[in-house]
């Protein structure tokens, strides 16, 4: 296997199956070895520190003051997008951007979670729950992708296995939220953070 065997199953997959298409093609999780990324060829280390930008509505429940599982829904088709460590200034404010400019005004900047990609991968060690992949995603050098790991079972087994794998990974973050509805305040915390 290699790099290339792997980015090509995201790169023919459809958009909404991305994640599937890898578990099915490379199981446990072993494409992690490589980059799948054109843009770097470095690839997320355990240590390595992830951002995932937060935009309301629907990443967070300001009043219960936790993360939201809704939007975690894509760790099981497209990948849950996260800024790596090391992206320029430049690459993070664009990311921003995306998510709430160009979303029509629809969403607005909520802030960020800081995490380690060990702390995403060791969820279940003997029966890895999440991959952490460095991915492309129009250019960006320091971008990565969250996967779910298909669960094994019935259709409704699988069902509550997601949602409750999906629950405890929000539930980990509720402490890790940085607070922001400012791009450049908010580019500043992640720095401090060690993005």
């Amino acid at each position: 296997m290699t790099a290339q065997a792997c980015r090509e199953v995201l790169e023919n997959a459809a958009h909404r199956e991305r994640a599937p298409a890898l578990d099915a093609a490379h199981p446990h999780c072993v494409c992690e070895a490589w980059s799948l990324s054109l843009a770097n060829d470095n690839r997320l280390e355990g240590g390595e520190l992830v951002a995932r930008i937060l935009t309301a509505p629907g990443d967070y429940d300001e009043e219960s003051q936790t993360v939201l599982t809704a939007r975690l829904c894509d760790l099981y088709s497209c990948g849950l997008s996260v800024i790596r460590a090391g992206a320029s200034d430049e690459e993070i404010l664009d990311t921003i951007n995306q998510l709430t400019i160009e979303a029509n005004g629809d969403r607005t900047l909520l802030g960020a979670v800081v995490v380690s990609v060990e702390e995403i991968r060791q969820f279940d060690a003997a029966d890895r729950w999440f991959g952490v992949y460095a991915t492309d995603d129009r250019g960006k050098s320091y971008h990565g992708d969250v996967m779910g790991v298909s669960p094994v079972g019935s259709k409704s087994a699988i069902g509550r296995a997601k949602s409750r794998r999906r629950h405890l990974l929000a539930a980990s973050w509720n402490d890790k939220v940085l607070f922001s509805d400012i791009p450049l305040d908010l580019l500043a915390q992640l720095r401090t953070a060690g993005i």
